[in-house]
């Protein structure tokens, strides 16, 4: 099967999530190949799980240090994107994925797994989608199934910003922050580019890459996303009235 990469970019929230559901939509009425892709987050942002109520969030914090507000389509809890963070998105028919739920996410998890492995970081799957180094999360990751596709995204935590993260998500035990997140500066003095490449090379190993830019029906998909629903309040504030319908969300 054929694959395209998308390279690392930075885009804020509202784009990225936008990038996403385009290529799910796309990917899922066979328009495009199935997709790997890497992306920063600028400026940092944090991201409400699709059913979340906004009030879990530090709103006022969030706007006085400009930091982006946006929902996933994937549910969970609120995660804290900080702008030196690596995410990648992983979009393809769930045709190619032949187990269930639980073996999309060990089969997608293990191209992370053997990343961080190449690089002296030693993580393993736990309660069904963190990897944990030391009993520490290192990366949180999500999944849908939508539009007969499997779209599933994962933050690597590259340095641990411990204060904002606490602010943005009203945590007030530091102590026990600091024991259940981990980054990867905490386990080795790396640079980013060479987490990227280590990772980038395990997810994209023995796959036939053949592309590596979006279509101009997907730019333009992306940019009425980010207009209409992912820069609104509508979307990104309110989560009454989203219902499960027949896709896996978690």
């Amino acid at each position: 099967m054929k694959w395209r990469l998308l390279e690392l970019t930075e885009n804020d929230g509202a784009a990225n999530m936008a990038v996403d559901e385009a290529l799910t939509l796309s990917i899922g009425s066979g328009k495009s190949l199935p997709t790997i892709r890497f992306y920063k987050w600028k400026p940092a942002a944090v991201s409400l799980g699709y059913f979340q109520k906004a009030d879990d969030i530090n709103l006022e914090f969030c706007k006085k240090n400009r930091i982006g507000i946006v929902r996933r389509l994937t549910g969970g809890k609120a995660v804290y994107h900080d702008a030196r963070d690596l995410t990648y998105s992983v979009i393809a028919p769930t045709s190619l994925f032949s187990g269930d739920l639980r073996e999309s996410y060990q089969e997608i998890c293990s191209w992370l797994i053997n990343g961080l492995k190449e690089i002296g970081i030693t993580a393993v799957l736990e309660d069904l989608n963190d990897l944990r180094v030391d009993r520490k999360k290192i990366s949180g990751n999500a999944q849908a199934r939508v539009n007969n596709c499997v779209l599933q995204h994962g933050t690597i935590v590259y340095k641990f910003d411990v204060d904002s993260t606490m602010q943005v998500l009203k945590l007030t035990d530091k102590e026990k922050v600091t024991n259940e997140i981990t980054s990867v500066l905490d386990h080795k003095e790396i640079r980013f580019e060479e987490v990227y490449e280590s990772i980038k090379s395990n997810f994209i190993n023995r796959k036939e890459i053949v592309e590596n830019k979006l279509t101009q029906e997907e730019i333009e998909l992306i940019k009425k996303l980010v207009k209409e629903k992912y820069n609104t309040d509508q979307w990104n504030l309110e989560s009454e009235g989203k219902e499960r319908g027949a896709c896996y969300l978690r």
